[in-house]
């Protein structure tokens, strides 16, 4: 079950921007993060996304997170056996230029070593890969990872001038701890950080075209498409009075008119997630049962397995046959928590473990717990 995933997801929900970055269809490993949390949420867009203007903010990057978006975003233009690390590059820089251009501050956090604890799981999946290289055949369209990738990437961040840090660890935690600090976004495509207490932008909601809102007053603006290849600003929607004269504005050609224009912005497109959306205003989900109920669905240190009994003593209760049955386990589960605290719901589960397997268990939920609960942070401090 850890062996990586070759899926093809298609636009949809459009009017939250999920998935609507992408004008192509993508493949991801579907094994980061907490298991079938990501198909749950794209599922529900319109529940738990709001839509979101990305501009004058910083914004805390999981850096290969979007190294691995990139790498397939520009996979459009690459032989089947990837390796067209040129291309790759120009799409990094590309993207922070973006950034730039919408006044974002990126700061990028790396992947670091490996933790002891996941060293199985690290090498069941580079087992999968190597298992997964060998099938595939000349002309496929199936995506093939560089052995290099990373290395271009962070060349690229380099050219680009984008302040980046390599984590001892695994970068989530630190994401996490450094985005509530400087209180700005996430952005990632990891479904752990719909547990973490943090404003969370999915990658695959952002719209890689830059937009100008120009502000009249609070109930009229206008909306331009930025053409980047001609720079020049074409209109595609408004809502002004008669009092609001049009903008006239061409990049790169003199001083820009404005005529009774209070305030302009250029801004990306996207969704953004926060926490407050999955436990609902009635908080009838504490935040504080957030991890247990992540480590329950099963992550990269606890083994779906372990927890099968478990499983099969929830009851789901009226749930559409046509949910998958992951999608229904986490609705069962959500459901079951909104009974328990945090003690009485880990004795619970503890009590349908083998006595010999309790101990070893306990340790598991405590240290996947402490990882979505953890505070400490060294970029804080390396960023300024």
């Amino acid at each position: 079950q850890n062996n990586p995933t070759t899926v093809t997801v298609h636009e949809r929900g459009a009017r939250h921007g999920f998935l609507a970055s992408s004008d192509y269809a993508f493949r991801i490993d579907l094994t980061m993060g907490v298991r079938g949390l990501t198909t749950y949420i794209a599922s529900n867009a319109e529940r738990y996304l709001d839509p979101h203007e990305l501009h004058d903010t910083a914004l805390v990057i999981d850096g290969d997170n979007l190294c691995i978006q990139l790498f397939v975003r520009s996979e459009a233009r690459m032989s089947p056996f990837g390796g067209n690390y040129d291309h790759f590059a120009r799409a990094v820089v590309e993207f922070f230029e973006l950034l730039r251009k919408c006044n974002v501050r990126p700061l990028v956090l790396l992947d670091g070593g490996y933790e002891k604890n996941k060293l199985k799981t690290v090498r069941s999946r580079m087992l999968g890969r190597i298992q997964f290289v060998a099938r595939v055949k000349a002309g496929s369209n199936r995506l093939i990872i560089p052995l290099l990738m990373r290395e271009v990437f962070v060349e690229a961040l380099r050219v680009a001038k984008v302040p980046f840090m390599r984590c001892l660890f695994e970068a989530d935690n630190e994401i996490a701890v450094l985005a509530r600090k400087l209180d700005c976004p996430v952005l990632s495509y990891d479904s752990d950080f719909y547990i973490h207490n943090v404003k969370y932008i999915p990658y695959v909601t952002v719209n890689h075209k830059v937009y100008r809102k120009v502000i009249g007053d609070e109930e009229n603006y206008e909306i331009e498409l930025v053409d980047e290849e001609n720079y020049e600003i074409e209109l595609v929607d408004k809502r002004k009075s008669k009092r609001a004269n049009r903008v006239l504005a061409k990049q790169g050609e003199g001083v820009v008119e404005e005529s009774q224009i209070s305030e302009s912005y250029y801004y990306l497109d996207c969704s953004l997630y926060t926490i407050k959306n999955l436990i609902g205003t009635e908080n009838r989900l504490t935040p504080e049962k957030l991890p247990l109920f992540a480590t329950l669905l099963g992550n990269d240190y606890i083994e779906r397995r372990v927890l099968f009994k478990f499983y099969l003593s929830m009851k789901v209760g009226k749930v559409s046959k046509k949910v998958p049955v992951p999608q229904r386990r986490i609705v069962a589960i959500l459901r079951w928590l909104e009974h328990h605290s945090v003690k009485s719901a880990t004795k619970a589960v503890l009590n349908q473990v083998r006595e010999r397997h309790r101990g070893v268990l306990l340790r598991q939920l405590q240290g996947a717990m402490y990882g979505y609960n953890c505070e400490e942070c060294a970029s804080y401090e390396y960023f300024g």
